[in-house]
């Protein structure tokens, strides 16, 4: 019987020691940490969970799905002119980071929504439904799956929701991170500060109701 509870003791302890493994980060050759898909979804899983961030808990068990930032431009005061970067140059501003070749290169290796699904998150493959395409310059609809099916799955995301969040983008000490979120009609994009080894919300730049 004693060695019966050892061996749960120590299996336990396995177990706890596995669960709190910190994320191993590898570095190129040029010393840039690299970016996982695992990293990715690790910080989403802490930030999602975090019950402080009240607009992320407006339901229980939303879908997710992955929006892309390529492209955008806000409006930006710099050096007290208003002017509109590129999406690169507002996240360096923002995320005091000069290599700008860093964050694109995030940008590009952007999450998609069946690396959700892979990682266990409730997400919706929009390739797998549909395909559009052109013909004759009119936009033509193919449907992979029956109409009956899609009003299923339309049905599922207003009942359990959906949160719009773009691939998290980081600065190369990794203690910042930037994201925009959408939930419903309200939108935010938000910079995320590790502190004591816990990504906290650190500043919410701008807010919006459609």
């Amino acid at each position: 019987m004693k060695l019966y509870y050892k061996y749960l003791f120590v299996l336990f302890l396995t177990l706890s020691c596995h669960y709190n493994k910190p994320h191993v980060i590898n570095y190129d050759i040029n010393g840039n940490p690299i970016i996982t898909d695992e990293f990715k979804i690790t910080f989403l899983n802490e930030v999602l969970d975090d019950t402080s961030h009240i607009n992320f808990k407006r339901y229980n068990d939303p879908y997710i799905y992955i929006t892309n930032v390529e492209g955008k431009s806000y409006p930006t005061k710099i050096n007290g002119t208003l002017k509109y970067p590129t999406i690169t140059e507002y996240l360096s501003i923002t995320l005091k980071s000069k290599d700008t070749a860093f964050l694109r290169n995030q940008i590009i290796n952007k999450l998609n929504n069946q690396k959700l699904i892979n990682f266990g998150f409730k997400s919706i493959n929009q390739d797998k439904l549909t395909t559009y395409h052109f013909n004759n310059n009119d936009l033509k609809i193919e449907y992979h799956v029956s109409e009956d099916s899609l009003l299923k799955v339309e049905k599922l995301l207003k009942s359990d929701g959906i949160l719009y969040l773009s691939t998290p983008i980081f600065n190369k000490e990794l203690n910042l991170a930037y994201m925009e979120a959408e939930h419903g009609p309200t939108g935010e994009h938000l910079v995320f500060e590790k502190e004591n080894n816990k990504w906290v919300t650190k500043l919410i730049l701008s807010e919006w109701i459609k």
